[in-house]
């Protein structure tokens, strides 16, 4: 069931995508960032990615939305470090170890090229943030839920998105941040305090025991 519910979700995504493709960038962030189709069956398999860049692709094509090459420092670095990762590939120790990582930082990189073109509003920015959030929060959330059901060690995943909310100055946006981050500082909070008793419990082990007592005298 959840295998067809995604696949029906990339595929509208998708079509739409082709008439705005700012939004093929949304999914395309949120299927790899959260990693939606893991959590699937038989479409943790599928390119389910490839289909939302193809779309997006296109949709930069057949479209006029709007669309700005802005050349900013970062944006240069981030060329220059693609051209530097290109021109070194050939001088690492194992080329073809290397060759799947490679495809993987080019696919990465070039879609966030494909993102600097695409995303320009306010608002636009403000989605992306949002979107980052939820996918990484998801698993502060669910780690922290984890965490107080099973007594296990949870993530600190979600607490790292704390600051880009607050950053988006949207309220919002900025309630999502609290929620998504209350999991992953419940479960920073267990983890630590797991960690401090295990930590005592062995100190207290090590720690000599005094001699016995003498008899008293009969």
């Amino acid at each position: 069931m959840r295998d067809i519910a995604l696949i029906l979700v990339v595929l509208f995504v998708s079509c739409y995508a082709i008439i705005h493709p700012w939004i093929g960038v949304m999914g395309w962030t949120l299927l790899s960032i959260m990693n939606v189709h893991k959590l699937a069956w038989a479409a943790a398999d599928l390119p389910l990615a490839a289909v939302l860049a193809c779309s997006t692709l296109l949709g930069m094509v057949v479209t006029r939305d709007r669309r700005r090459v802005d050349l900013a420092p970062a944006t240069i670095l981030l060329v220059l470090f693609i051209l530097w990762v290109c021109m070194t590939l050939p001088f690492s120790f194992s080329v073809d170890g290397s060759m799947d990582m490679f495809k993987k930082v080019m696919k990465v990189d070039f879609m966030i090229l494909v993102a600097l073109v695409l995303i320009n509003t306010r608002t636009q920015i403000v989605a992306l943030a949002a979107v980052l959030v939820f996918s990484i929060g998801f698993y502060g959330l669910k780690g922290g839920i984890f965490t107080i059901i099973g007594s296990g060690f949870g993530v600190f995943v979600a607490a790292y998105t704390l600051p880009a909310l607050l950053r988006a100055e949207q309220p919002e946006t900025t309630y999502a941040a609290m929620l998504l981050t209350l999991g992953g500082w419940i479960s920073g909070g267990v983890t630590l305090l797991g960690l401090a008793m295990t930590l005592s419990g062995r100190r207290d082990s090590y720690r000599p025991k005094p001699p016995p007592s003498a008899p008293p005298p009969g």
